[in-house]
């Protein structure tokens, strides 16, 4: 499946999986706190405060990375393999709550399949010249209504949900020493390297040349 369409409804545990010290620390981040009451054996969404997190490509790549070792290890059945599939749950709640935390991904209600299948779009189609018009008629919605209604979603506008997923794409694209500037330009989805180099400069503070250099010492 596309990253996009992984779904995490609920995480349910029983309350001794972890140490009173350990549930400590787990309640001191207000993302993950506000998910637990006393009781529950479990994290999850609660009624009509159920919530999506919308995470780029990459993380959801790497959560579901994450999802497929802790099954495999529980489908083990030998107490070391549990033990890691233990840390592994605690460590990804952690990380997603720094990322929130870091505004690397907004959590936003979850209200239909709609919006899911236009981020699934953008994601599979940044590289191309999409306009709001587009993305509209994914929905059925009018213009200014489907720019209404994604930027309450997702928590950003159409056009900076898609520059975001066009500066990942070039980030990743410039660790190639080999790959000219303006071919990442055009297969980030940037008209040439003039705007490639203007939209990064704005969001990273530093040129395109001048991040692949950082990342490629010997460039």
């Amino acid at each position: 499946r596309d990253p996009v369409d992984l779904t995490i409804d609920a995480i349910y545990f029983k309350s001794t999986l972890w140490s009173p010290r350990e549930w400590e620390i787990l309640l001191q981040m207000p993302d993950l706190a506000s998910y637990f009451r006393p009781g529950d054996d479990g994290l999850a969404a609660r009624g009509n405060t159920d919530h999506f997190g919308h995470l780029s490509p990459e993380l959801h790549t790497r959560v579901e990375g994450t999802l497929a070792q802790i099954r495999s290890e529980l489908n083990c059945g030998h107490l070391p393999q549990h033990l890691a599939a233990r840390a592994r749950v605690f460590a990804m709640l952690v990380q997603l709550a720094e990322w929130r935390a870091a505004k690397m991904f907004t959590t936003r209600p979850a209200r239909g399949a709609a919006i899911a299948e236009v981020l699934n779009f953008c994601n599979e189609n940044f590289h191309r010249d999409l306009s709001n018009r587009q993305l509209a008629e994914l929905m059925h919605f009018s213009e200014p209504h489907f720019r209404e209604v994604f930027t309450r979603e997702v928590g950003t506008t159409p056009g900076a949900y898609l520059r975001h997923l066009r500066l990942q794409h070039a980030q990743k694209l410039l660790e190639n020493k080999s790959l000219p500037i303006a071919d990442i330009a055009r297969l980030s989805g940037f008209g040439d390297s003039t705007q490639l180099g203007r939209a990064f400069r704005k969001a990273f503070g530093t040129s395109p040349l001048s991040h692949r250099k950082k990342v490629n010492p010997s460039f």
